[in-house]
């Protein structure tokens, strides 16, 4: 088994409600998450007044989420994460855009780990 896909088994086992399935394919409504991805800056959509980098999470699939950090990251913030950085994320999926930034929703990080 390849070290992303590992650490996905082991945040989708931890997170509740997940039921040992990536939930990403599910894009149309809340609920539990697992996405391996990497961390970069969120695209700006057009016309969007200029902003600095808020970082967020870009998958394989070339989505973006923005990342929403809980109080259990709080002794380790996303700030914390170099950008760039490969990561395996879980936690609660709320589809959604964003008049600033082109993403298909936000993820309430429950659990971080880099890969």
């Amino acid at each position: 088994m390849r070290p992303a896909a590992l650490v996905l088994s082991i945040l989708l086992a931890a997170s509740a409600g997940c039921a040992g399935q990536q939930r990403a394919d599910l894009l149309g409504q809340r609920g539990p998450i697992a996405v391996v991805g990497t961390l970069r800056c969120l695209p700006v959509r057009p016309n969007a007044p200029a902003t600095e980098c808020v970082l967020g999470l870009e998958d394989d699939s070339a989505r973006y989420y923005r990342l929403q950090e809980s109080l259990l990251l709080a002794d380790r913030p996303l700030t914390a994460t170099d950008q760039n950085a490969r990561v395996a994320i879980a936690g609660t999926f709320t589809p959604g855009g964003d008049d600033r930034f082109a993403v298909v929703g936000t993820i309430a990080i429950a659990s971080l780990a880099r890969i």
